[in-house]
């Protein structure tokens, strides 16, 4: 017999499970087959690589040296078939990092409902602006949802061009405050920023080492008595909902808050942000993803500008 790499993908399977019929029922083979696969190995190789006993199979000193070698041989076969002989088996990938807007999330489930998502990882990553960059650097994800701003555009664009990114321009929104149907405020035709002063103020939280042009809430410079920051944004809608808080954003809002009783104000201001994606410089987009960015502008139709 000559040793080839499925015995010692056998003697491998033995000694992960230490047993020969399990193994044999894994390997999808008989167990007179594959005790006979090993016993031609060891004969072949002129160890014992496995002590037989009534509980089982137990590897030996000599075995254990030898299957290091086998896994290390097993491993890099596998790392090759993966990588050339079945890439094109590969599922395909659609990832998406974004500031917390809920019509990206919105955008993000009506592309994939027209996926076969048997052919594709996907991924929607609701993160810190920062993180957005990081991931849209790393490829983890083929584009990230940002805004840009008075405050912030001089910043942000040379951020992006440092990290070799570039923003692609969706629509345009005015600034709103999100605010519990019974909110004092919630019914006014507009509110002024004096007029939030005494309300608690929710951000989302950016990171100790962050700057506020990172932030995602515009008009960031000004300043409010009272900020809670938090992570996550269903946390957010609880605060507002239950302590009078009140955050600030586009008045793209999802129709789900509506009828639970959220309302966005608009804010008097000539400030407006300039909702948008980031993608690695001269990238071309994915099918996939040039759905999801049409879906996205069919949110900005409904944008207040």
């Amino acid at each position: 017999m000559l040793m080839t790499l499925q015995h010692l993908k056998y003697a491998v399977k033995v000694a992960d499970v230490g047993s020969m019929n399990e193994a044999a029922k894994q390997l999808l083979i008989s167990q007179p087959s594959l005790s006979a696969a090993i016993r031609a190995l060891e004969e072949e190789t002129g160890i014992d690589i496995f002590k037989r006993t009534n509980k089982g199979v137990y590897v030996t000193a000599e075995g254990s040296a030898f299957l290091e070698h086998a896994r290390l041989i097993v491993a890099q076969y596998d790392y090759i078939e993966h990588q050339y002989v079945r890439a094109h088996e590969k599922k395909k990938r659609f990832a998406v990092s974004t500031q917390h807007y809920a019509f990206a999330v919105k955008a993000f489930i009506n592309t994939v409902k027209q996926l076969n998502l048997s052919e594709y990882q996907t991924a929607i990553r609701e993160t810190r602006t920062s993180e957005i960059i990081k991931d849209v650097c790393a490829s983890r994800s083929e584009l990230g949802i940002i805004y840009l701003s008075k405050s912030n555009e001089a910043y942000m664009k040379k951020r992006l061009k440092n990290d070799n990114l570039e923003f692609h321009y969706l629509f345009e929104c005015s600034i709103y405050a999100y605010l519990w149907h019974e909110h004092q405020l919630a019914h006014k035709p507009s509110i002024s920023y004096q007029e939030l002063q005494q309300y608690p103020y929710l951000i989302f939280e950016q990171g100790e080492n962050s700057v506020s042009f990172l932030s995602e809430e515009t008009e960031s410079k000004y300043t409010f008595p009272d900020v809670i920051r938090t992570n996550d944004r269903a946390t957010m809608m609880e605060l507002i909902r239950h302590i009078h808080a009140f955050t600030i954003c586009c008045g793209i809002m999802d129709d789900v808050y509506k009828k639970q009783g959220f309302i966005a104000v608009p804010i008097d201001t000539d400030e407006t942000m300039k909702i948008g994606y980031v993608t690695l410089k001269n990238a071309k987009l994915s099918p996939v993803s040039e759905e999801y960015v049409r879906q996205l502008k069919v949110f900005g139709q409904n944008s207040n500008i």
